[in-house]
């Protein structure tokens, strides 16, 4: 039983294979946990890999499955479009996010999946369409003037001091796996983890720092997703135009510039 004081009814959820949602079991910590709320080093690679395997088998396939149909059907009276792509590699999401094991994960508070947030879909097509009025990405036909001229419309205006926020003429919904997800233990490897972690260091990092592996979560590569916008047609249009190429040159998620988080193309829209 985790060790953290919480509710005794909370401990029969806390044990590997409860079936519990994976949010609580992640975040609350399985039976792992001190009362400081770490993890020693060498158990966070047993802590993930008792996590991963916790749900090996057991996933909420029937539940889940009825969720998203239920979630599709509220879309689609919305108005909104959805567009299936599948990753090609590894997603690593919520990285940054409080963690005994000092790399996070995010995970949807209902349902326990992995899910990328709107806040996220909506930064990448906007960093994705910017590329495009620099001549940096192209496009089909008059995509750089369409951009150009509406950026700011679809997005709303950037925040900076002396703006006035106003909102886009588009909407972006979380994006869910379209079935439950695999989940991967990955490694990290930094080399000068002191020096980089402590802002008072005097030491300046070195070749011969000893390399600390930190291990942490990440979205099976193959996973498709449901991405799904609103707005009206034609700039719709636009933008089912832009995802493909801004989840395949940009990528969404954490260490995208290692190679993370890269989608391929559309497979389906409903």
């Amino acid at each position: 039983m985790s060790r953290l004081p919480l509710p005794h009814r909370f401990g029969p959820l806390l044990q590997p294979g409860s079936g519990v949602n994976r949010s609580l079991l992640f975040d609350k910590g399985m039976d792992r946990y001190d009362p400081q709320w770490k993890i020693v080093e060498e158990g966070k690679s047993d802590f993930l890999s008792t996590f991963t395997g916790a749900f090996e088998g057991h996933a909420p396939r029937k539940h889940f499955e009825e969720l998203l149909g239920r979630r599709a059907a509220t879309l689609e009276k919305l108005g909104a479009k959805s567009f299936r792509h599948t990753t090609r590699t590894r997603l690593a999401i919520g990285l940054g996010l409080p963690s005994p094991i000092e790399t996070g994960f995010l995970f949807d508070r209902l349902t326990g999946c992995p899910y990328l947030p709107g806040s996220s879909v909506k930064g990448m097509l906007r960093a994705a369409a910017r590329l495009v009025v620099d001549g940096e990405i192209e496009l089909g036909d008059g995509a750089r003037e369409f951009w150009t001229g509406n950026l700011d419309r679809i997005f709303g205006p950037e925040i900076v001091p002396g703006a006035t926020p106003r909102v886009g003429a588009a909407i972006f919904y979380d994006a869910f796996p379209a079935a439950w997800p695999a989940l991967e233990v990955d490694i990290l490897t930094p080399h000068h983890r002191e020096y980089y972690g402590d802002e008072s260091a005097t030491v300046l990092p070195a070749d011969w720092d000893k390399p600390i592996p930190i291990p942490f979560l990440t979205i099976r590569a193959g996973t498709d997703f449901h991405f799904s916008l609103r707005a009206q047609e034609s700039d719709l249009a636009r933008l089912a135009e832009l995802l493909p190429i801004a989840l395949d040159a940009l990528g969404i998620g954490a260490k995208k510039s290692s190679g993370y988080g890269t989608f391929g193309g559309v497979q389906q829209t409903s």
